[in-house]
């Protein structure tokens, strides 16, 4: 009964110090406007995601948190409670090697070696009833607390006792990440203990006894050393080969593109016109507007570029990508790379296609806050030409299907719960973290190539579906080619 008492005494002192985090998402099918709540980023506002060095490190090589982000809760609640009982396990282990609770069956003359407990306390029965108080505790303590847990009336690891912990966030916060960077310690060193225990044959400190006591402790220091340092250097991020923009760029007069916010194709010219520092005039086209693109090309097309000065306007973004980049008078010439033969990026975008164009369009028109969409005959225009998924371009446009009932299957796919979606595009972004090489360039060649105009143009399109956990390596490369392209992300109006 007493080692019942003092472990439970330990375990809430343990828990004085909780790491609540903020809820990403609900365990059960949630409504739209619950997903509009949820973060872009799982690890955003996590605690303990830094290494030694005190630097950011998104710690998921089984990518479980990017999959999964709805039991992001339950993982840093399994990690939190695992963390502290190894703790506790810890100090357990090396006091027994000198302290005895009263009572024979727990002297050292009955279990000379800590190891032997267990078994030893089996066969007396003291281990049943500290299965039974902890099975008590489970069922009448975690089980609610979990469900709680899953209905967001709960933070991981909060179970209230708070006694000690600081007021102000910056100084709980620390308290937070040291409460997890200790247990995960704990969580190694109670394996190590054990085996130590068992191999050596020796209590605390755990060693044969040819062995001096400093040359062994050093050794485990070196050995120690040298895993850590392998095995951190195992996850550590590609090479990053420095990207710098070129000195600006403003022409007596300025070249014009006409654009609409949401294309990709008119997102490839002004991610190139960014990257090469290049100052333009952006003009963006109401997606009703037929009479101007027209007059300018002799279609609706876009982008359309134009440049008084060269008496030059023209169609087709990598076209006109590649014009600007082969004139000096806009920089320094070819500052994009050739694009590469990157058949899996090309086969991860068209195995996302139908996914994206479901999730994608409803919430282009919805936001009403893109310029081309500011109106409502612009948005009528764009559901009236794009068709939505299961329906192929030619039966949506030229099938007879009415301009109500196209309104109606528009409003469904936003109405409707976009969970299982948004889980499948997760894990599909997660395949396409292991892809990019690096968080300035998606391809191995040593900076900004063809392939980033094509891939970050079209991935700027996420952003605007709320809920969407982008992987550490790509969302830096978003965050990255948004602020050199000067080309904003959507993630302030996502849906």
């Amino acid at each position: 009964m007493k080692t019942i008492l003092l472990t439970l005494s330990l375990l809430a002192s343990a828990t004085a110090f909780t790491s609540p985090v903020q809820l990403k998402a609900s365990y059960k099918a949630v409504s739209l406007s619950k997903l509009q709540a949820a973060e872009k980023n799982v690890f955003e506002d996590l605690v303990g995601n830094s290494d030694f060095r005190g630097k950011r490190f998104d710690f998921d090589p089984l990518n479980l948190a990017a999959a999964y982000p709805p039991f992001v809760p339950f993982f840093r609640e399994a990690e939190l409670r695992h963390g502290r009982t190894a703790m506790l396990a810890v100090i357990g282990f090396i006091a027994t090697d000198f302290v005895r609770l009263p009572g024979d069956m727990y002297s050292f003359e009955s279990i000379p070696k800590t190891i032997d407990i267990h078994d030893a306390l089996l066969k007396t029965g003291p281990m049943y009833q500290l299965l039974l108080w902890i099975g008590l505790w489970d069922i009448l303590v975690t089980a609610p607390s979990i469900k709680a847990l899953g209905e967001g009336f709960r933070e991981p690891g909060d179970f209230g006792w708070r006694w000690f912990a600081p007021e102000s966030k910056e100084g709980f916060d620390v308290k937070r990440d040291a409460e997890l960077k200790n247990g995960r310690l704990a969580m190694i060193a109670v394996g190590g203990i054990a085996t130590q225990s068992i191999i050596t044959g020796h209590g605390f400190p755990y060693r044969p006894p040819f062995l001096p006591s400093m040359k062994l402790s050093l050794l485990q220091m070196l050995i120690f050393g040298g895993h850590l340092f392998a095995f951190a250097s195992s996850f550590s991020s590609p090479v990053t080969t420095p990207v710098s923009q070129p000195p600006r760029i403003v022409m007596d007069t300025l070249p014009t593109v006409h654009v609409y916010d949401h294309c990709p194709f008119c997102v490839r010219v002004r991610l190139a016109f960014g990257i090469k520092n290049v100052k333009f005039r952006l003009d963006f086209l109401g997606n009703d507007d037929v009479e101007r693109p027209t007059s300018l090309v002799g279609k609706k097309i876009a982008p359309i570029y134009s440049f008084p000065q060269d008496d030059l306007i023209m169609g087709e973004s990598m076209d006109i990508i590649k014009l600007v980049d082969s004139d000096p008078r806009f920089g320094p010439t070819s500052a994009i790379l050739p694009a590469t033969s990157r058949t899996d990026i090309k086969a991860w975008q068209k195995s996302v296609q139908t996914l994206l164009r479901t999730l994608q369009r409803p919430r282009y028109v919805a936001t009403g806050l893109m310029p081309e969409f500011q109106q409502i005959d612009g948005r009528h225009a764009f559901i009236k030409n794009h068709q939505l998924p299961p329906y192929e371009k030619k039966e949506w446009k030229e099938g007879g299907m009415s301009m109500d009932s196209k309104l109606e299957l528009y409003a469904s796919a936003m109405a409707s719960d976009p969970s299982a979606s948004i889980a499948s595009l997760n894990a599909a972004l997660v395949e396409l973290d292991g892809m990019v090489h690096c968080p300035t360039h998606c391809s191995d060649v040593g900076g900004i190539s063809y392939d980033d105009i094509d891939l970050w143009s079209r991935l700027r399109s996420i952003t605007i579906v709320k809920g969407v956990v982008w992987p550490g390596k790509l969302r830096e490369y978003m965050d990255n080619l948004s602020a050199m392209g000067d080309v904003p992300l959507y993630d302030e109006m996502a849906l």
